[in-house]
């Protein structure tokens, strides 16, 4: 039951249809609490704070599964909730929290090469919110491309292409995008 509400959950997530998606979230998360199975539990509450509707919600969705992480010694699972807890501190302008979360984050991730990733990219775009170009325009280009997938390189591009705009370097600017096409 739990693993048929998660998918059913997921599915409607992919969809965007996120009422349907957060019941059949909480009702796998119900089930996993009902089987006691921490790992499944933290898991939905994960799944639960990426459909969240408040920054609040999704903050304590995220905040349980990282401190249930920690008691069962899952570093990798806590590095993730902690860097998700970090993107939703930057969406609600709490650039301190949203550091500390990042820095025990990339503690934790171990060599973890995707979570590195997702690390390295959510510094950046806390360095963005902060206006700290230049150390944001250095995250980016360091973050090889081949390494993304299509989505996360058209960010990429993008929030370079932006930083030059920003910083007035209009001609870096169009020399890159041109470069990139």
């Amino acid at each position: 039951r739990e693993s048929l509400a998660r998918l059913y959950g997921l599915v409607f997530f992919q969809q965007n249809i996120r009422n349907k998606a957060k019941t059949n979230l909480q009702q796998a998360l119900n089930y996993a609490t009902e089987l006691n199975d921490t790992s499944l539990i933290i898991i939905n509450l994960f799944n639960l704070g990426l459909c969240a509707t408040t920054e609040e919600e999704a903050i304590s969705n995220f905040k349980q599964a990282a401190v249930l992480a920690e008691k069962i010694g899952s570093s990798l699972k806590q590095s993730s909730a902690l860097e998700k807890l970090a993107q939703t501190h930057i969406s609600i302008g709490d650039f301190s929290k949203a550091q500390q979360f990042l820095d025990e984050a990339n503690e934790l991730c171990e060599n973890n090469n995707i979570l590195q990733l997702e690390i390295a990219t959510t510094q950046c775009r806390l360095w963005l919110a902060e206006k700290k170009y230049d150390a944001a325009l250095q995250g980016y280009e360091s973050i090889n491309p081949d390494s993304l997938n299509v989505y996360g390189r058209l960010q990429r591009t993008s929030a370079i292409y932006d930083i030059l705009v920003q910083q007035g370097d209009y001609k870096s600017a169009l020399a890159y995008k041109d470069s990139i096409f």
